[in-house]
């Protein structure tokens, strides 16, 4: 049904998956996240009310020690679109270092902090989160914003000389100097 673009058949095809006892409870219940935000972006009530007591449920019913680094970035991703930062924060830890999702998962835990302004841990899993090319600008902004929070300008700089050594407005602020 997703890939048919039917996203009400695909809720309501993965409602009754969701119920089934089975291994790939976890993946139909994220699937269910995704499709259920998809129709509360186009504007559906129904479907509002219905993603926050599908959270809900999957908080309360799913045991998540097996859940893989997908579907617990998906999760972690609906708890901090909710405004559930600290249940975020559990999920994105839980994506372990040798994960594909990891790296992905160190910028989101960043932002998380960030909003509970927790800085310090925010600036660390901002600044690790700069290996990643495809999070390079936004872990950067993100890391120079908590660092200046925490009135660590220097810190700031030394961070965007190391990771755009090339930028323009560096290289004039240097002269300046």
């Amino acid at each position: 049904y997703r890939s048919m673009r039917r996203p009400y058949e695909a809720a309501a095809a993965l409602r009754e998956a969701c119920a089934l006892p089975s291994p790939l409870r976890i993946e139909a219940a994220a699937l269910l996240e995704r499709t259920l935000n998809l129709l509360a972006a186009l504007g559906d009530v129904d479907a509002r009310s219905a993603l926050h007591a599908h959270r809900e449920w999957m908080r309360r019913t799913l045991d998540l020690s097996n859940a893989g680094a997908d579907v617990l970035r998906i999760l972690a991703s609906a708890l901090a679109s909710d405004g559930q930062y600290r249940q975020a924060l559990e999920l994105y830890a839980k994506i372990g270092t040798d994960l594909p999702g990891y790296g992905e998962s160190l910028r989101s835990r960043a932002l998380c902090h960030f909003k509970l302004e927790e800085f310090e841990p925010a600036a660390r899993f901002a600044l690790a989160a700069l290996g990643r090319p495809e999070d390079a600008d936004s872990s950067l902004d993100l890391a120079c914003r908590a660092l200046l929070a925490l009135e660590r300008p220097q810190d700031a700089l030394t961070a965007t000389e190391r990771h755009v050594p090339d930028d323009p407005v560096l290289a004039q602020w240097r002269l300046a100097r």
